[in-house]
């Protein structure tokens, strides 16, 4: 059994979710940091050095996590997934609307398929889980010489406690459950998902409008 707690609190696995990601857009690079201010910063300094699109950094813990309006993201250590992708999308900065519902549905969609849960949709970016938010969305774009996005992502998976501001609005899958779970696979099916829509958009944006429009919304019963 302590075997197991440690292997579900081991580090992010670099081999597992590049091997995931082989001949795809998304993942083509993939870097874990230890402890970064915030994994948005380092994919936008990416996005200005001109990294090529689909590169992913996760961090095992931030010191300076931010969601959306400049609020603060609890970051606790090898307790939760926090990443961000770089991507340079071949349609307009207009159509970069589609790329926040993008990475929400295949947050939902992930967790649906790896831990069997179906959290309720907060518009326009977040996830809740019967107590609380689980997951939030920041997506921010630079419109330059070069229009790209990154997409930030940060889920609350394996945490048993936040700090007393964020009592009684976050939680994680692990407090809702009472089971721990490993952060790698949760986070290689994300990745995963995240091809799959992304892919779709070449196509047009009828599937992910779709699966956004009729998930089921926090506070709102089926």
């Amino acid at each position: 059994m302590g075997e197991k707690i440690t292997e579900l609190l081991a580090p992010l696995n670099t081999s597992v979710l590049q091997a995931a990601c082989v001949n795809r857009v998304i993942g083509r690079k993939i870097c874990v940091l230890q402890k970064i201010s915030s994994t948005n910063d380092v994919a936008l300094e990416w996005g200005e050095r001109e990294e090529k699109e689909g590169a992913v950094v996760f961090a095992e813990s931030q010191t300076a996590g931010r969601g959306q309006f400049g609020r603060s993201w609890h970051s606790s250590s090898r307790h939760g997934i926090w990443c961000s992708i770089l991507l340079r999308p071949n349609f307009s900065p207009r159509a970069a609307a589609y790329l926040t519902p993008l990475a929400t549905m295949a947050v939902a969609c992930a967790l649906h398929q790896t831990i069997g849960i179906r959290p309720s949709l907060k518009l326009p970016n977040d996830l809740y889980f019967l107590g609380g938010k689980v997951c939030g969305i920041l997506t921010e774009a630079r419109t330059g010489s070069q229009f790209f996005a990154v997409i930030g992502i940060g889920i609350n998976v394996n945490q048993e406690e936040f700090p007393p501001m964020l009592q009684g609005i976050a939680t994680s899958l692990r407090k809702e459950t009472g089971k721990l779970y490993n952060r790698t696979q949760v986070a290689r099916t994300v990745l995963l998902e995240m091809n799959r829509l992304y892919d779709s958009m070449g196509h047009g944006f009828e599937e992910i409008q779709s699966l956004y429009e009729s998930w089921p919304r926090y506070g709102i019963p089926l």
